[in-house]
C-alpha cells in the first residue's frame, strides 16, 4: 500500500509527465462544499471515510466535501489487480457568514404541528429522490449557471430568521424576477418535481454519480420527473413560493445527501459595469408641470 498526500488543488493532469503513471487522476478543489471529479482504472473501489464512491464503468469518478467537512479526508482506492492506494486529502476550511432574514411569516418559522408531518413526508421523498442516480457521468462537460443575476444568499451562511437560528444556508440565491427562465446546468434527468413547503415549487436534475442540482421557490416547472434534459434547456421558471421573501432562484448542488457549493463548480460571474449599475437603478420621477 502507498500512501500520498494529496494538495490543496487537485488539478492533476495525465499529460504531466511525473503523474503519468497515476493510475487515478483528480481534478477540482479540496474545499469544503467543493465537488472533485476524476478518472481511475475501471473496475476500480473507491471509498472516502468509508463511504463507498461511485465509479462510472469507464472509470470516471466523483465525490463532494460537505460544509463542515474535516481538515482531513481519506481516499482508500483498491484497484482490480488488489493493489490498493490512500490518499490523505488536505481540506480547505471556510468561514461561512451570518445572514439575518426578517420579515418571514411566523408560519415559516416556527410551522404549527398540522404541517409538520407533511414536512417529514416531503424530506424523505427528496432523500429518497437524490440517492436514484445515474451511473453516466453527465458532469463531465461542465456546468454553467442556471440564471444570471445578483447573489443575494451564498453557500453556508448560518441563517437567522426574525431572530430565530434556523439550518445553515446550503445553495446560492440569485435574485431574478418572477418568470426567469431556470436552465439546465448540465444534462442530466429529472429526479423530482413537487410542491413543497418550504421550498416551494422544487425540482431536482440529476447529472450522474450522485451529483445533482436543486432548485426551489420556482413558479413554474416545465418538465417531469423521468425527463431527460441537455444542458441550457429551460426547466423551471423562477417565483417566489414557499419560505422566500422576494423573487429570486435558489441554487442548490448535493453529491447523494451532502451539501456543496454550486459556485465552486462554475465559472464566476462577471462583475456588472458601471453602464449596466446605472441602467439597473430606478429611474427618478418627475413631477409634471
Amino acid at each position: 500500500m502507498k500512501r500520498l498526500t494529496v494538495p490543496l488543488v487537485l488539478l492533476l493532469t495525465l499529460s504531466d509527465p511525473v503523474l503519468a503513471a497515476e493510475r487515478t487522476r483528480l481534478e477540482g478543489r479540496a474545499i469544503q462544499g467543493g465537488l472533485i471529479t476524476g478518472a481511475t482504472v475501471p473496475g476500480s473501489k473507491i471509498t472516502l471515510d468509508a463511504k463507498p464512491v461511485p465509479v462510472a464503468p469507464d472509470g470516471t469518478l466523483a465525490f463532494g466535501l460537505g460544509r463542515d467537512a474535516a481538515e482531513l479526508a481519506s481516499l482508500k482506492i483498491t484497484y482490480p489487480d488488489g493493489e490498493t492506494e490512500t490518499r490523505t486529502l488536505k481540506v480547505v476550511q471556510r468561514k461561512y457568514r451570518i445572514q439575518r432574514i426578517n420579515k418571514v411569516p411566523p408560519k415559516y418559522v416556527t410551522p404549527p404541528p398540522e404541517v409538520q408531518e407533511r414536512i417529514k413526508r416531503e424530506w424523505r421523498a427528496v432523500r429518497k429522490a437524490r440517492e436514484a442516480t445515474s451511473p453516466t457521468p453527465h458532469f463531465r462537460a461542465g456546468f454553467a449557471w442556471p440564471a444570471k443575476g445578483r447573489i443575494t444568499g451564498v453557500y453556508g451562511s448560518q441563517r437567522i430568521y426574525n431572530g430565530k437560528p434556523r439550518n445553515p444556508h446550503f445553495g446560492v440565491d440569485v435574485a431574478v424576477g418572477v418568470g426567469t427562465p431556470v436552465r439546465a446546468p448540465a444534462a442530466g434527468t429529472v429526479l423530482f418535481a413537487d410542491h413543497l413547503y418550504y421550498a416551494g415549487k422544487t425540482l431536482i436534475v440529476d447529472h450522474g454519480l450522485g451529483v445533482n442540482m436543486t432548485f426551489i421557490h420556482l413558479s413554474e416547472i416545465v418538465v417531469k420527473p423521468g425527463d431527460a434534459v441537455t444542458k441550457g434547456q429551460v426547466v423551471a421558471k423562477s417565483g417566489n413560493t414557499g419560505r422566500s421573501t422576494g423573487p429570486h432562484l435558489h441554487w442548490g448542488m448535493n453529491w447523494y445527501q451532502v451539501r456543496l457549493d454550486p459556485a465552486l463548480a462554475v465559472p464566476r460571474l462577471p462583475k456588472p459595469s458601471a453602464k449596466a449599475k446605472a441602467a439597473a437603478q430606478p429611474k427618478a420621477k418627475t413631477k409634471a408641470p
